[in-house]
């Protein structure tokens, strides 16, 4: 398909075409919510803070047929994960499959290896990510930093 066609499909589109195909290959697919949002008392007007979710956490979680867990980040086509999905991605990865997909094609290609028992293996090239500091005083700082990325192969050799 057209890059630039692929690049208009919003990340909706692709985690729901992605989802549609790990449930027609007979996985069970649950979708993660997570994020903050103020939520204000009707009686006191009183206002907090509502945290859903762990920060990074994989947009979709579930199990394959063979009833092997997965952690699966979602991404609009030619887009990569943040920083703190990235690090979730590396750390989830040390007891199931945790990976990421920017288009249903990229996951028709892996699922295969993945159902046989493949191992996700992050690569040790850098990535530049740019980051937000809050700082005491309430202004933000950015700067960009270098950290190992989300570059992955799957390792068949290895079955887990």
């Amino acid at each position: 398909m057209d890059p630039k066609i692929l690049k208009a499909i919003p990340e909706s589109e692709v985690q729901a075409n992605c989802r549609a195909y790990l449930e027609a290959h007979g996985c069970r697919v649950e979708r993660r919510n997570t994020g903050m949002m103020l939520l204000t008392d009707e009686n006191t007007g009183k206002t907090r803070r509502f945290k859903a979710g762990e920060e990074g956490a994989a947009d979709l979680f579930g199990v394959f047929p063979n009833g092997r867990h997965f952690e699966l980040e979602i991404k609009r086509y030619g887009k990569r994960p943040r920083l703190e999905q990235v690090r979730w991605l590396r750390d989830a990865n040390r007891w199931a499959p945790a990976f990421w997909v920017d288009e249903v094609k990229a996951l028709e290609r892996i699922f295969p290896e993945l159902l046989a028992g493949g191992v996700v293996e992050y690569l040790p090239d850098e990535w530049m990510f740019s980051v937000e500091y809050k700082l005491p005083d309430g202004s933000t700082y950015r700067d960009l930093i270098r950290e190992r990325g989300g570059d992955f192969d799957i390792d068949v050799s290895r079955v887990r």
